[in-house]
């Protein structure tokens, strides 16, 4: 048995006024000095280096295998999030990188086993550490999710981890080895990209308005993972907000139609003033919780959502809103996925318009050109023929072709052109 650990272990204590170190640092650092491949000096190795061994499966510190000795001191010098979760009962040790970016609000967790630790994620990440402790041959996996406990409510995040064997001199898996990255980051501004070209692309090519509105309610449902979205507007004259189109899963039923202002709670001020409004719980959010309202929810099967407004020239035109039939925390990466979702909808939805009324007008224009009894040409600055109607070329005795591209000179006398020509020059 290894007898460097048999001096008294003290917790450090800070240094005296002037700056020297106490007897018990001293004392303390002497008993750490024993376990070196607990890596550089610092709070987590001290931890670990008076932690109470012997009341977990591994023993007491001094008794560590070789193998385990060594995997410690492995991830110890790393600054990559590793972890080794050994024997059987896969009690954890891990270095600081790993309890600040895995284990977050967890804090130092070692000499726990796994189930004590990650017991929210268990049910689907035990069976993979199972795994490679049953047949030796590691894992690894990438942009995994996985839903746990953050901050008190569950959270979506994304994952690269790996999961090695330790295998002792007898063949035997001792342990494991289990390094992991956090990649939530990358995969939003991934699905957010791929959502923001697949709107692009449909909104492009739909054939109507209210196609164009059903092809970005589709996808920003299936982007967001809601049961239901919609898009309305507002009408100011009749205080009321019309909701044109929604999307469903099935799980909750359409809700299209005009409705007064206040109707889903005290939200409008919010809303008009352009922030985005979150409800989680509408049973428990102060804004939505008068029985009145709650009723109303219940009715329609909505439990908490996101309503984006829409600003358009200074003004609360209509909102895009993303629900679900249960409480929901919704993070600040889907709020934003909905907003510049919701800007694009709505971009094209002007744009569209606009098509549509120039087309319109335009067609308009040419029904009074053509069907006008009087002569009518168009012409551009140099006063060059670019059209002419029906009643024109009749008078003239002249095909529409055989005009354009002529000086209006050619058909008019001296006085009128003198007038046309200063009436181009008039500013």
């Amino acid at each position: 048995m290894n007898r460097l650990n048999k001096l008294p272990i003290a917790k450090p204590a800070r240094g005296n006024q002037n700056g020297g170190v106490n007897e018990g640092t001293v004392l303390y650092r002497q008993s750490l000095s024993a376990f070196g491949f607990l890596g550089p000096d610092s709070d987590l190795s001290h931890a670990i280096a008076i932690f109470d061994w012997p009341a977990t499966p591994l023993g007491a510190i001094e008794d560590w295998s070789a193998e385990l000795r060594t995997a410690v001191g492995l991830i110890m010098g790393s600054d990559y999030a590793m972890a080794i979760w050994w024997g059987p009962e896969l009690v954890l040790i891990h270095n600081a990188p790993y309890q600040r970016e895995v284990l977050g609000e967890r804090g130092a967790s070692f000499g726990r086993c796994f189930d004590d630790v990650w017991g929210d994620v268990a049910h689907f990440v035990r069976p993979q550490f199972d795994a490679v402790m049953t047949s030796g041959a590691g894992e690894s996996h990438t942009d995994v999710r996985v839903e746990f406990v953050r901050d008190g409510a569950a959270v979506e995040t994304f994952w690269n981890y790996s999961i090695t064997p330790v295998v002792g001199s007898n063949g035997s898996i001792l342990g494991l080895f289990n390094d992991a990255r956090e990649t939530t980051a990358t995969v939003q501004h991934e699905r957010a990209n791929a959502l923001v070209i697949a709107l692009d692309e449909q909104l492009l090519n739909a054939p109507s308005i209210d196609a164009l509105i059903d092809a970005g309610l589709t996808l920003i449902g299936q982007g967001l993972n809601a049961e239901r979205t919609g898009f309305g507007e507002i009408d100011l004259a009749s205080r009321s907000l019309d909701i044109r189109r929604c999307w469903s899963t099935g799980a909750m039923p359409d809700i299209t139609g005009r409705y007064p202002l206040g109707t889903f709670g005290h939200i409008s001020g919010e809303l008009a003033a352009g922030k985005p409004v979150l409800i989680e719980d509408n049973r428990t959010d102060p804004r939505t919780a008068e029985p009145a309202t709650i009723a109303m929810y219940e009715q329609i099967g909505l439990r908490s959502g996101i309503v984006i407004p829409i600003i358009d020239r200074g003004q609360y035109a209509g909102g895009v809103f993303v629900q679900t039939s249960s409480p929901r925390r919704w993070l600040a990466h889907e709020v934003g996925l909905a907003e510049a979702a919701s800007r694009r909808l709505w971009q094209a939805l002007v744009r569209a318009r606009g098509e549509i009324a120039l087309r319109e007008s335009e067609q308009r224009y040419r029904l009074i050109f053509e069907q006008a009894d009087d002569i009518i040409f168009t012409a551009d600055i140099d006063q060059r023929i670019t059209d002419a109607n029906t009643a024109g070329a009749t008078a003239l005795g002249l095909e529409r072709e055989a005009r354009i591209g002529r000086s209006i000179a050619d058909f008019v006398s001296p006085a009128d052109l003198a007038q046309t020509t200063a009436m181009l020059r008039h500013k």
